[in-house]
Formats: structure tokens, sequence, C-alpha cells
């Protein structure tokens, strides 16, 4: 049996990724150029529920964000309108990507879950535009 239940026991997570930094041809901080951050990208294995909360640092405005399974609800729950059964714990194996845009400065971006499925990330990437300054 493959089934897997949850017993009691909460995980804790809550991650903070670093802000985008572009760099030059020599690999240094380019410090004169705006950066935005258009996406976040998660691949997770086995993973129960996964939010992306997104903080405006100058105007302290939060945007939660859950990562859905196929089925249209936030990983972890029983989708809606099926057929499985009711006492099973789900789980998923992804890639979903979240739209997180601001300026890379002003915007912090986490990933926080507090469940008792835990979190299993494989991979978390981020994608920016950059806007020379003239």
């Amino acid at each position: 049996m493959n089934d897997r239940y949850a017993i009691g026991i909460t995980y804790l997570t809550n991650v903070e990724l670093t802000p985008l930094i572009p760099r030059d041809e020599q690999g240094k901080p380019a410090v004169n150029e705006k950066v935005y951050l258009d996406k976040v990208y998660l691949s997770y294995i086995d993973s129960g529920p996964i939010d992306v909360i997104n903080t405006n640092t100058r105007t302290g405005a939060t945007q939660t964000r859950p990562i859905r399974s196929d089925y249209g609800s936030p990983i972890g729950q029983i989708p809606i309108g099926t057929t499985l059964g009711s006492d099973r714990v789900y789980t998923e194996t992804g890639r979903r990507q979240v739209f997180a845009r601001g300026r890379a400065e002003d915007i912090a971006v986490r990933i926080a879950s507090d469940t008792p499925l835990n979190v299993r990330l494989a991979a978390v990437s981020q994608t920016g535009t950059i806007i020379p300054q003239v």
C-alpha cells in the first residue's frame, strides 16, 4: 500500500528567496540597472501544501498564492468534484510558475507551509527583466 497519511506532526517551512541581482559580462553586480522580478518557478516531489508569499517591502502589502494541483485545488486538499476517497492525503509532484511582478529591490518572496504534510522542493528559480538606466 503506497497511500500517504498525516499523523499530527506539523512541518514548518519558511524560506525567503534572495533578490535578483543582475551581473555584467565579468560576473560583477550591475548596480546601475533596474531589475523587475517576473516569475518564480517551483519544482516539487511528493509535496504537501506550498504557499508563495509576495511582500512589497515599501508598502507592506502581501499576496499569498497557494500552489495548485492539476485539479485546481491547492496541493494537499482533496479535489472537489472527483470520486477520490475523502480519507486520503494528497501529495503531488510537479513544476509550477507563480507570477510575482515587482521591482526586485521592493519585493520579498517567501515559500511557506505549516501543515502535517512535508514540503519537498527539488528546485526554485526566479526570472526577471533588466531595464538599463540611462
